[in-house]
């Protein structure tokens, strides 16, 4: 480990996805700085647990954001068409103070993926 060898903790799953959801956080937050900015990347958020998104969330637009990390999120419109939460979620970071344009593209083609 890291830090040294701890005592395992007995945690309820959510309160563990918690805690480990805010040590990522920390620790994206010690990695980040205006000379060495952080690029997050994110592939089909639209899968991506509550916690997930709540946590990437925080970091962008939360009281303590992390203003050094570029934020890329990759998700099928057509699923998220489907999920009101996660609509209202990616609409709010599209309207973000520090937002840049949002690409769209279109499926591949079963020929094109080959």
């Amino acid at each position: 480990m890291l830090l040294g060898a701890h005592p395992a903790a007995e945690l309820a799953p959510h309160e563990a996805g918690k805690r480990t959801a805010l040590a990522t956080l920390a620790l994206m937050r010690s990695v980040a700085t205006p000379e060495r900015p952080l690029v997050m990347i994110y592939d089909d958020v639209q899968w991506a647990p509550k916690l997930s998104l709540k946590a990437l969330d925080s970091s962008y637009r939360g009281k303590q954001g992390i203003a050094s990390m570029l934020m890329l999120c990759a998700y099928s419109s057509d699923v998220v068409a489907q999920m009101p939460e996660r609509q209202a979620t990616l609409a709010a970071w599209a309207s973000g103070p520090r937002t840049r344009p949002v690409v769209q593209m279109a499926p591949l083609r079963p020929a094109a993926a080959a």
